[in-house]
């Protein structure tokens, strides 16, 4: 097997980290329910497991700074959508700026298949493919948080996906904790209400 060229780099508008979970409409009666959700959600989130895709466009180099040629490839959703099932679905949404990877290849000359799924019109990267193999990026760093906030996503009577989020009614922490103040927990009461009250015809 030959070894892969180092030295290659990749850069991304941002990078995007995401975790969800979706919900029987049996499960959301009232904004008490709701509250209790979303505070679960998001308990000692910085903890618990997420994705992170560096979300397009993206610029990716070789060694000697130079492009690629380049074919896209969707590969479908990035997040499943509500369901009859689970109409209801809760998301965090964390935005990072200035995202750097490094990159390892294959050669220097073959184009580059580049995997992407979508959510919400935006593209994010899931795999490099190289002459049938998958090149190898490691994130350097990026410059912290750019927007941060909660989603619910539900699907309508009519079959439609909405979606409303944390931001359009009061600022949520990344995080809710033993340590979290009152004006958080008053911030999610907000949030809930005004969540239950755009739904609450679906229940």
């Amino acid at each position: 097997m030959s070894k892969m060229i180092e030295g290659g780099e990749l850069t991304p508008d941002c990078n995007f980290e995401v975790s969800y979970a979706g919900h029987k409409a049996s499960e959301i009666k009232n904004k008490d329910d709701l509250f209790k959700i979303l505070k679960q959600f998001l308990w000692n989130y910085t903890s618990n497991d997420k994705e992170t895709y560096p979300m397009f466009n993206i610029n990716v180099l070789n060694k000697d700074g130079k492009n690629f040629k380049e074919k896209h490839i969707d590969k479908g959703l990035l997040i499943p959508n509500p369901t009859k099932e689970f109409p209801f679905q809760i998301l965090h949404e964390h935005t990072l700026e200035d995202a750097h990877y490094t990159l390892e290849y294959i050669d220097e000359k073959s184009p580059l298949e580049i995997e992407y799924q979508t959510y919400d019109d935006a593209k994010f990267l899931i795999n490099i493919m190289q002459k049938k193999k998958s090149c190898q990026w490691s994130m350097t760093g990026d410059g912290g948080t750019q927007d941060q906030f909660t989603t619910l996503r539900y699907l309508t009577k009519k079959g439609k996906i909405e979606r409303i989020r944390s931001s359009e009614f009061a600022t949520l922490p990344l995080e809710f904790t033993d340590e979290s103040n009152e004006e958080d927990i008053k911030n999610l009461k907000i949030v809930a209400q005004n969540f239950f009250d755009k739904i609450k015809v679906n229940i």
